[in-house]
């Protein structure tokens, strides 16, 4: 049997995956249209009347939707940075220009593209009042090594972070699809509660709770197709002690 690759070749594989979608992503039918009005209202029900947010991390960010939403709505409570990280580079160059064409200020692209888990101090730098994460952590090596990084970057005792993950669903049986390097992720089939419970209790969070959470899709938009049932996932928050 194989050796499993290495953190780095799964990075890098998960990259260039990401890559290809980016320029399309946003206008793509399915979880894009409704996630960022459902993981915003969601996130912003979770840190209702917590004080205190200045900065603010978009882990995995995508085309930015969740942090650039979440930045309008804290805005008014003060919050002064919202850092966007991902592995994909033509991902974050998307949120550039949406940032760019709106003229928005309080936020930052990181030039970090690494694996978190093996990043210095000095990449996406502490500390961070709150750090939300879109589906990442299916994705990532190691999730455990992931959690135990993002921790170390939240503010001691206040900070709060919010993971929604993917619920468990039983590996396709299709050969293609689990040679694929980024397939080969440590849960990329997803979470049970208990599984996402542990990863974020063994890494030292307090509070943590999970609840189910439905993404909307969309249809296709073609004549006779209808939206396909809601995508299951877990809604994961926690605080560091």
């Amino acid at each position: 049997m194989a050796a499993p690759p290495s953190a780095e070749t799964m990075v890098k594989a998960a990259s260039s995956e990401w890559d290809e979608c980016a320029g399309t992503w946003d206008t793509m039918a399915g979880p894009t249209s409704h996630w960022a009005h459902d993981s915003h209202e969601k996130v912003m029900k979770l840190v209702k009347g917590k004080p205190g947010i200045k900065r603010v991390l978009d882990f995995g960010a995508g085309t930015g939707v969740l942090g650039l939403a979440l930045r309008t709505s804290l805005e008014a409570q003060g919050v002064e940075e919202v850092v966007f990280h991902d592995v994909a580079p033509k991902m974050l160059e998307e949120i550039s220009k949406k940032i760019a064409a709106e003229g928005l200020t309080k936020t930052t692209v990181s030039p970090f593209t690494g694996n978190v888990a093996e990043a210095a101090s000095t990449d996406l730098a502490a500390p961070f009042d709150l750090i939300v994460s879109g589906s990442v952590l299916t994705f990532v090596p190691d999730a455990h090594a992931t959690i135990s990084a993002l921790r170390e970057r939240l503010t001691p005792g206040t900070g709060v972070m919010v993971h929604f993950v993917h619920q468990y669903t039983p590996p396709e049986k299709d050969e293609s699809f689990s040679a694929s390097v980024a397939n080969q992720a440590q849960y990329y089939s997803g979470f049970t509660h208990e599984d996402i419970q542990k990863v974020m209790q063994v890494e030292g969070l307090t509070e943590v709770a999970i609840e189910e959470f439905a993404l909307r899709m969309s249809s296709s938009g073609e004549e006779g197709d209808t939206a396909p049932e809601p995508w299951k996932m877990w809604v994961a928050s926690a605080r560091r002690a």
